[in-house]
C-alpha cells in the first residue's frame, strides 16, 4: 500500500506516460483496398489476404542528432535513439535496493552522458493473414466477417553501450541486464509470437450510379459500419516491442465511406475514409516514475485506464480499370493518423500519449475474369500488391508484399 501511494505521488510530479504502442501500416482486415470487385448475381464471397514484410523500420517524432538527424531508425530506436539505464532506476524509494543503487550516483548532476545504450534488433512481420466471408443482401447491402492471423518476431537484440567504463558506472553496468530481467521482468531474449487478431463484423452498402456523360461513366458510393471484438493476442509487456495483434483488449466501432469515379472506360479514381473508435480499458501497463526515463526500460508495472484517441486513415487512388481481359493496375496513397491517447490512474488524468502517423504507397495488379466468363458459377478474383512505408511519426512502417484471392458464387 505504501509503495502504491508513493508511486501515485511520483506520477503526479513527473507527468507520467506509459509505454507507448506504435501503430503499423499493415492492412487492416476491413481496409477498402482489400475489398474485391462484386460480381452481379453473387450471394457469397470468401477471401484470403496475405501480407508479409521484407523490411521494417521505425519513424521517430522528429529529427535528432543522436540518430544522425534522421527520423527513419531501427525499430528499437522508435521513441528514443538511446536508452537511459541511469534514468531507469530513478523514482524508487530509498528503502528499495534500486533506490539505494540510485543514491550511489550523483543523479542530480547527471549530464545525460552516462548509462546510455543504443538498442538495435531485427523486427519482422512475416505473416498478416486475413480471412473474410461476405454475404450479399438485397438493395446493395452486404454483411462481412473478418478474422486476421499474425506472426511477428524480434531477433538479434543488442545493447551497445555508448559511454566509457568509468568509475561512475562501475556499479551499474554489471547489474544492468540482471536488473531488467529480475526486477522489471523485461526479457532481452529473442521472441516469436503468432495468433489471431481482433474479429470484425461489418455491414456495407455499395451501389453503382451509371452516368451517361462524355467522360464520367459511373459513380459508386459506399458506406460501412462495424464492430471490433477483442479476440486478438494482447501486448506482452514483459517482452521488448511485443505489440498487440489488435486493439489490446479494447472493443471498438469502425465506420467509413468511399467514392469511386469511372472516367472514360478504363480510368477510375477513388477516395476513401475509415474511422476507428475504441472504448477505453484498464490493463497492467508499464509506467514511468521519472520524466527522464526512456520507453524500452520501464521497470514499474501498474493498472492503468487508457482512453484511446480516434484512428482515421484516408486512401486516395488511381486505377487503370480492366484495361485488357479483366486486368487492372492501381496506385494508391494511404495516410493513417491516430489521435492522442490519455491515461488515468485512480481517476486522475495524466499526460496524453503522442499522436502517431503512417504514410504508405501501394501498387497492385488485379485480375477479374468477369469480362471473359460472365456466366461462370464460381467467380475468382486475384490481386498482387507491394507496399512501401515511406514516412510517419512514432510508427513502425513495413515494406510488404502480398496477394488477395477471393471466390464469389
Amino acid at each position: 500500500m505504501i509503495k502504491k501511494k508513493y508511486l501515485l505521488f511520483v506520477l503526479s510530479l513527473t507527468s507520467a506516460t506509459i509505454y507507448s504502442i506504435a501503430p503499423t501500416n499493415l492492412f487492416m482486415p476491413y481496409d477498402s483496398l482489400l475489398i474485391p470487385e462484386t460480381w452481379p448475381g453473387s450471394r457469397f464471397q470468401f477471401s484470403i489476404d496475405y501480407e508479409g514484410s521484407y523490411k521494417v523500420h521505425g519513424f521517430q517524432e522528429q529529427d535528432t542528432i543522436n540518430c544522425d538527424s534522421k527520423r527513419k531508425v531501427n525499430t528499437l530506436q522508435l521513441w528514443q535513439c538511446e536508452q537511459d539505464a541511469l534514468a531507469m532506476i530513478k523514482g524508487f524509494q530509498s528503502e528499495d535496493s534500486l533506490g539505494q543503487l540510485s543514491q550511489s550516483f550523483n543523479i542530480d548532476d547527471d549530464n545525460g552522458s552516462h548509462g546510455l545504450y543504443l538498442a538495435t534488433g531485427n523486427f519482422e512481420i512475416p505473416v498478416n493473414l486475413i480471412f473474410s466471408a461476405r454475404w450479399f443482401l438485397e438493395h446493395d447491402f452486404s454483411i462481412a466477417l473478418f478474422l486476421p492471423f499474425y506472426k511477428m518476431c524480434l531477433n538479434n537484440i543488442y545493447l551497445d553501450e555508448q559511454t566509457n567504463h568509468t568509475s561512475f558506472e562501475s556499479n551499474l553496468n554489471p547489474s544492468f541486464k540482471k536488473t531488467l530481467q529480475d526486477v522489471g521482468c523485461i526479457s532481452l531474449s529473442n521472441w516469436e509470437r503468432h495468433g489471431i487478431g481482433d474479429l470484425v463484423a461489418q455491414a456495407m452498402w455499395r451501389q453503382n450510379f451509371p452516368q451517361y456523360r462524355p467522360f464520367l461513366k459511373n459513380v459508386r458510393l459506399n458506406a460501412r459500419f462495424g464492430m471490433t471484438f477483442p479476440t486478438g493476442v494482447k501486448e506482452d509487456i514483459n517482452k521488448i516491442l511485443a505489440i498487440p495483434f489488435g486493439n489490446d483488449g479494447a472493443w471498438g466501432f469502425v465506420f467509413g465511406t468511399g467514392l469511386d469515379l469511372n472516367i472514360t472506360t478504363f480510368l477510375r479514381f477513388g477516395l476513401d475514409a475509415n474511422f476507428l473508435y475504441l472504448f477505453g480499458n484498464t490493463r497492467e501497463r508499464r509506467v514511468k516514475t521519472d520524466i527522464s526515463q526512456t520507453d524500452l526500460f520501464l521497470l514499474n508495472k501498474f493498472d492503468v485506464y487508457k482512453h484511446y484517441g480516434l484512428t482515421n486513415w484516408f486512401t486516395l487512388y488511381g486505377e487503370l480499370f480492366r484495361i485488357t481481359h479483366g486486368i487492372s493496375a492501381k496506385c494508391a496513397y494511404e495516410f493513417i493518423h491516430h489521435d492522442d491517447d490519455a491515461i488515468y490512474i485512480n481517476s486522475d488524468r495524466v499526460n496524453p500519449l503522442i499522436a502517431n502517423t503512417a504514410k504508405s504507397l501501394i501498387l497492385s495488379l488485379s485480375y477479374d475474369p468477369y469480362c471473359d466468363f460472365p456466366q461462370s458459377r464460381f467467380k475468382p478474383y486475384i490481386t498482387v500488391f507491394a507496399k512501401w512505408g515511406f514516412n510517419g511519426k512514432n510508427a513502425i512502417l513495413a515494406d510488404t508484399a502480398g496477394l488477395t484471392f477471393s471466390l464469389s458464387f
